[in-house]
């Protein structure tokens, strides 16, 4: 999302129209084989494959620019039938790489995930928050102060390498 959003800030930096169409595909079912014969060898299962699962989306950011002129605004939040980015921020936690993530293996993809990953994410959610909205000068409220979490459609998803 972050390049579709740079590419449509390209496009109207030049005035140009921009749509750019990001499809996000994950494909969990690449670590049941693996994690069947793990479970064989091991005789213990491993709940980490079983909490996800194959799944899609798609989005278009657009730059707001058609034809040559804006966009109409809508005036309130109850006529919005779009959503707007006004930011996003990416960051790799310290010393999380071994808590989620996945290695190849030859029967499939052997997938890492730690009893630590809840408290890790909890302990990280404010501060990656902050740090967005820190780095957004034009979204704090009339008294200078930044808005609240609530105020916000906004996504977390706890990566993994």
């Amino acid at each position: 999302m972050r390049t579709a959003c740079n590419q449509a800030l390209a496009a109207a930096a030049i005035g140009k129209r921009a749509r750019v169409l990001v499809l996000a595909c994950e494909l969990c079912s690449l670590f049941v084989r693996s994690e069947l014969e793990r479970a064989h060898k091991e005789q213990k299962a491993s709940v980490g494959v079983c909490l996800f699962s194959d799944c899609a989306s798609a989005c278009i950011i657009s730059n707001g620019i058609e034809d040559g002129a804006k966009v109409r605004q809508f005036q309130s939040a109850e006529h919005q039938s779009t959503l707007r980015v006004r930011g996003w921020y990416g960051e790799t936690i310290k010393d999380s790489v071994k808590d989620l993530g996945f290695h190849a293996h030859p029967l499939g993809w052997k997938f890492v995930l730690t009893p630590r990953v809840p408290e890790i994410a909890a302990k990280a959610i404010r501060p990656a928050y902050e740090s967005l909205l820190a780095a957004i000068p034009s979204i704090r409220s009339s008294g200078g102060g930044f808005p609240l979490a609530s105020d916000f459609n906004w996504a977390v998803h706890p990566g993994g390498s």
